[in-house]
């Protein structure tokens, strides 16, 4: 059975004027209100946003070497874990691909490993064949 993804909206929340007088939109961590928290750059959680998307983009590609180097970026980059199982996801779809036993399973943990929205169409995209450049 495949766990269910948590929705990104339950892992951040917007900091509220109130936090922020000046009127900037602050992410943070979850219960990142009490003390001690880190606040989250939103930069560097964007650049995680778009390697992961890199990482789908060379794998439909068949870029197999660029793609798991592109999802160990993400999950570097990435503050609140949400391509934290992206290179494991990857990596499976990579040997699945290389042996040519592409299943249901290793889509599925590519989908839960990036979460609802826009990666995971692109990685219903996939189907398990690499796409043409």
């Amino acid at each position: 059975m495949v766990p269910r993804a948590v929705p990104l909206w339950r892992r951040l929340s917007i900091g509220s004027k109130r936090d922020n007088p000046c009127g900037a939109v602050s992410v943070h961590a979850p219960n990142s209100r009490r003390e001690g928290s880190a606040r989250i750059d939103g930069q560097q959680q964007r650049e995680a946003l778009n390697a992961a998307e890199r990482a789908l983009t060379l794998l439909g590609k068949g870029r197999t070497d660029d793609a798991l180097s592109a999802a160990g970026r993400a999950a570097e980059l990435d503050q609140v874990d949400l391509f934290g199982s992206l290179p494991e996801a990857v990596a499976g779809y990579v040997a699945a691909l290389d042996q040519g036993t592409v299943a249901h399973e290793h889509l599925a943990a590519l989908k839960l490993a990036v979460g609802p929205g826009p990666l995971a169409g692109q990685v219903d995209k996939l189907g398990g064949e690499p796409q043409a450049d």
